[in-house]
Parts: structure tokens; C-alpha cells; sequence
């Protein structure tokens, strides 16, 4: 998939995995995404249908440490990935100081519908 010429491809999340993992780098055991494991990227036919995997995939972090290896070789990517982290927040708001708390203001609940959110 392409947008404003450039890819958004899941190889720079595997190349991502396999250097945060050690396979190819002079330091393994330094970890910046703890949370990513090898059944986030290499999906079967059951895994494709768990959210949580989606949701640490496609978080927040994946994409800061996608934009420290690549810059802007991966911005779309970058991009991609930012924007199905809020449209997850957007979702997951469960209290009113859940956006204070996190400091993530996607998760803040709605008070309007002129909610900056909801601008496109």
C-alpha cells in the first residue's frame, strides 16, 4: 500500500523486530519493544483474528521506535501506524481522567461533537 509515494509495508516492522531482538545488531538483550513478540508479526489464520496483538502492534511506541530506526524512510508507515493508535484510543475510552492519567488525550471521553477527533 502507498500513500503521498511512499509504502506502507510490514517488512519495516519485521526488520524493526528482528534488530529489537538482537538477531542483527552487536548488542542483543536491549530491548525497546517488550512487548512485540514473534507471534505480533508472524500471524495465523486464529492470530489474525486477535485484537490485542493489533492493539500492541499498531501502538504508539511501535511507531516512535519505527521513526528512531528508519526516519523518514518509514514515515508513512510511522504515519499509519499513529493514526490506528488514536482510532484505538478513540474507542477505548473508559473514564473521565484516563487522558490525564496516560497523557494521551485520545483517550480523554467526548464532551462535544465539534471534538478535535472527529476532524479529518
Amino acid at each position: 500500500m502507498q500513500c503521498n509515494g511512499q509504502l506502507i509495508d510490514w517488512q519495516f516492522l519485521i526488520q524493526l523486530y528482528e534488530n529489537n531482538t538482537g538477531r542483527d545488531t552487536e548488542t542483543p538483550g536491549l530491548s525497546i519493544l517488550h512487548k512485540l513478540k514473534y507471534e505480533h508479526l508472524h500471524l495465523t489464520s486464529f492470530s489474525k483474528m486477535r485484537v490485542d496483538l493489533a492493539v500492541q502492534t499498531l501502538s504508539e511506541s511501535v511507531s516512535k521506535a519505527l521513526a528512531l530506526k528508519f526516519g523518514d524512510k518509514a514515515r508513512e508507515t510511522t504515519n499509519f501506524i499513529e493514526k490506528m493508535d488514536h482510532f484505538f484510543d478513540c474507542f477505548n475510552v473508559s473514564s473521565f481522567t484516563a487522558g490525564k492519567e496516560k497523557r494521551k488525550p485520545f483517550l480523554a471521553p467526548y464532551h462535544s461533537c465539534n471534538d478535535f477527533r472527529f476532524k479529518v
